[in-house]
């Protein structure tokens, strides 16, 4: 604040001056607080507008020290830097910042929602382009696979190496992998994302049937098909990875804890922690409720997932929310209620840390952040039973919100779990 209000040398001395000459707390702090309206600034940020180290803008420092006085003629007050501690690295530009690269936010209404907090738009920076994309530029081809008396919509990609079994979260679709299969080149490796069971273009006898036990029967048997299709069985038969995100990734760790899938030679799961979803359902109904019933068009829909931050990209919600969707009396409507399917929800992640620790083969976690983590999966990981990776600024979607850093740590993977061929040694 010092500098804005104070840029010549003359200036500061006035400023000091006449600080001094009022109480100082009241002045500081009604100078700060005007500024910057509580902006949320902590000790680890520097100011974006005043330069300082800024422990003064949480309601915590308001019990901290009032700021000193540097010796020296003149000199600006600084923060107060306890025994021990460094400063903390400075920062280019706070996030709330005017011009700001990474993100606006900007405050809609004039009073407080239910929660009591003012609710916050998402203003992307990529404004302006919401028109649909098919899944043409993402994968390879379109396939429907018979599983029963049911057909399995889904996307592939490559056709040689071993098979990545993509499951999606509840509500979404195959398509929410398309950002991510964008970013998967160069790897000797067949992908294969399908929609569950009342998802997408996937038309079953009951698109309810959404039980843990039902999900990893449906796995089993487009996993089969698509191996009959492609003429990849027996001998031919490739490894499989099974990757799942949310609901989808409860069933891969639940199917690889089973020992459910023919040939699993890993998992990973991403953003989806037993603990954590546990005692977030009771917040899923409020959730729920504030998405609206229905959309003119398509590209109203992609608007409103990218101005809540559902999806942080404008360039992956043109191509997964047109497959959470259906068509209907000249509505855009979500193709499944989720409401219905609550009756589901426990049995999805109870006992999810454990069967993912016994998955046969390699084991991968990506988090948005490492608070995620529940007691089982803390203590695995210091015991070295998985590997994980956090992808931070992302929201829950993370091959949406940052598809290439999803795809460097399935790059590695990929690199870790080859098998080494051993063919051209020479026996003695």
């Amino acid at each position: 604040v010092w500098p804005s209000l104070a840029r010549t040398r003359k200036q500061q001395r006035v400023l000091v001056t006449t600080t001094n000459s009022y109480n100082l707390a009241a002045s500081l702090f009604t100078c700060l607080f005007a500024a910057f309206k509580l902006c949320g600034c902590n000790t680890s940020q520097q100011c974006a507008v005043c330069g300082l180290y800024c422990a003064c803008l949480s309601l915590e420092s308001m019990h901290r020290p009032l700021p000193v006085m540097a010796k020296g003629r003149g000199s600006l007050p600084r923060h107060p830097v306890a025994p021990n501690e460094m400063p903390p690295p400075a920062m280019g530009k706070a996030p709330w910042a005017r011009g700001s690269p990474d993100k606006e936010r900007r405050e809609v209404g004039e009073g407080e929602d239910e929660g009591g907090l003012m609710e916050e738009l998402y203003v992307p920076k990529d404004k302006g382009v919401y028109t649909p994309l098919t899944w043409e530029g993402f994968f390879d081809e379109k396939l429907t696979l018979a599983v029963g008396h049911d057909s399995f919509n889904a996307y592939a990609k490559g056709k040689s190496g071993p098979l990545m079994v993509l499951l999606h979260g509840g509500g979404y679709s195959g398509l929410s992998w398309a950002p991510l299969m964008e970013k998967m080149t160069g790897q000797e490796c067949t992908f294969l994302a399908y929609d569950c069971r009342g998802h997408g273009e996937t038309t079953t006898s009951n698109d309810y049937a959404l039980s843990e036990e039902q999900q990893i029967c449906d796995c089993e048997g487009v996993i089969e098909a698509f191996l009959q299709v492609k003429g990849r069985v027996d001998e031919q038969r490739p490894d499989i990875h099974l990757v799942g995100h949310s609901m989808g990734g409860a069933i891969a760790g639940k199917a690889g804890g089973k020992k459910r899938i023919k040939g699993l030679k890993g998992c990973i799961v991403i953003d989806v922690v037993e603990g954590t979803a546990l005692s977030s359902l009771q917040f899923m109904h409020t959730v729920l409720s504030k998405r609206p019933a229905d959309f003119s068009s398509l590209s109203e829909a992609i608007q409103w997932n990218v101005a809540t931050g559902a999806v942080k990209s404008s360039e992956a919600a043109r191509v997964s929310v047109p497959g959470m969707l259906k068509e209907e009396g000249g509505k855009w409507k979500w193709r499944i209620d989720l409401t219905q399917t609550e009756r589901h929800w426990k049995g999805w992640f109870e006992g999810l840390s454990e069967a993912f620790l016994s998955c046969p083969g390699s084991r991968l976690l990506l988090l948005a952040g490492t608070d995620r983590l529940d007691k089982p999966l803390t203590i695995g990981q210091m015991q070295g039973k998985f590997q994980m990776v956090t992808l931070p600024a992302c929201g829950h979607v993370l091959q949406e919100d940052n598809p290439a850093g999803v795809a460097k740590a399935l790059h590695r993977y990929l690199e870790r779990t080859r098998p080494i061929d051993l063919s051209h040694l020479k026996h003695a």
